[in-house]
Order: structure tokens, then sequence, then C-alpha cells
């Protein structure tokens, strides 16, 4: 599958989930598994809502 980029919306948070961008949270492993299609050229970022800025997911990695 070939897509250019991924917005994230709203993630529920539980157990070992960080706060990344509002309601958008995610583990350690699931950025790691994003990072894979990152690194691979599509442009990922969190958006819960239309009205919110994207948020880059470069800055999303740095909190981990």
């Amino acid at each position: 599958m070939n897509f250019p980029s991924l917005q994230v919306g709203g993630i529920e948070g539980s157990g070992d989930k960080k706060n990344i961008y509002k309601n958008v949270v995610m583990s350690k492993t699931e950025a790691e598994e994003l990072n894979v299609l990152y690194q691979g050229g599509v442009d990922i970022f969190m958006q819960p809502i239309p009205e919110d800025n994207p948020y880059p997911f470069k800055d999303a990695l740095a909190k981990f």
C-alpha cells in the first residue's frame, strides 16, 4: 500500500501510553511502528479535529 500522508486522530489512553498532543496518546511500540512508515516517506501528523493545527510526527517521536 502506498500513501503520501497519514493523519492520526484522537486515541484513548491506557497502560504505558504517553500523551503526545491534545487527546492523542501512544505507546513507545506504536511510535516505533509508525516510525517505519515515517522513515519510508509517509508524512504523519496528529490532528484530532479539523480545526486543530497538524502536529508533526517527528515532534511526537521526541517525547519518547
